[in-house]
């Protein structure tokens, strides 16, 4: 994610809007008794608000991560690459990606090649690239499936990586690059060190009882369900408090769904 914290910022807008509109339509609809002018606000307002706060927390985490790699937090290793190494590393990742779109690279690279050094930092569950922040995690989503040395020149970490894919199931497969200098190999070697007996792990408790998470799931809805029926039966007065009540069974109803989703989706890929 390239500069999570304005991602957040427009995250946050399209928040607010969300909110606004539900509250345009429930007071229009509790005011003026217009029900169906009062259904697209509300509708788009509930479609709007959900996703948004989803991706604010992602954008947030993000934020927060990029901070924490900056000030030096769990960092296995830090380089620099300088002009004329970032020059042949874009040369040599234009021919490594158009190999096939699985090896297309996660990492936004500049059409231009930057005038300072670029700074490659690498956590021990994410990296930091020319401002660009990436997850690096076992289990994760994107999933870490694997790192390995890259010899082009220049010689590269390749990390490939699996994202869930939405209609069909399964993993599409993804691919993110690093330049490593000459003289940075020995740091580099300290990432692939740290990454191998890890991704040799079990999965999270999620995947590895997936039966459980349906369960604990179904749970969610149901309890966000009764919460969004109450909210809804006590929301003819008016109050503030039943249409919070509404909103936070909607997004809890939304977490469970998109857990379940995961869930299958990672599984059945597996």
């Amino acid at each position: 994610m390239r500069n999570p914290a304005r991602k957040a910022l427009y995250c946050f807008l399209a928040l607010l809007a969300g909110a606004a509109l539900i509250w345009f339509g429930a007071d229009r609809e509790q005011r003026i008794g217009e029900h169906w002018t009062a259904i697209v606000p509300l509708a788009l307002g509930f479609t709007v608000a959900p996703i948004a706060l989803v991706f604010l927390i992602q954008a947030l985490l993000a934020t927060r991560g990029r901070a924490l790699l900056l000030a030096g937090h769990r960092v296995i290793a830090r380089w620099h690459v300088y002009p004329a190494e970032w020059e042949q590393f874009r040369k040599f990742d234009a021919r490594r990606s158009g190999e096939s779109v699985s090896l297309a690279n996660d990492l936004w690279i500049r059409k231009r090649t930057p005038k300072d050094a670029v700074e490659v930092i690498v956590g021990e569950k994410s990296l930091l690239i020319d401002q660009s922040y990436h997850v690096l995690r076992p289990g994760g989503l994107p999933e870490l499936h694997g790192v390995r040395w890259l010899h082009g020149p220049p010689i590269c970490l390749e990390f490939a990586l699996r994202y869930p894919r939405g209609r069909y199931g399964g993993n599409v497969p993804a691919t993110l690059r690093v330049p490593v200098p000459a003289g940075s190999r020995g740091a580099a070697q300290r990432i692939i060190d740290h990454f191998e007996p890890r991704l040799r792990r079990k999965p999270g408790l999620a995947l590895r009882n997936p039966r459980r998470t349906y369960r604990i799931c179904a749970l969610l809805i149901a309890a966000a369900a009764a919460a969004g029926g109450i909210g809804y039966a006590l929301a003819e007065g008016g109050a503030l408090v039943p249409v919070a009540l509404i909103i936070g069974a909607i997004i809890f109803a939304i977490f469970a769904v998109l857990l379940a989703l995961a869930t299958f989706l990672l599984t059945r890929g597996a």
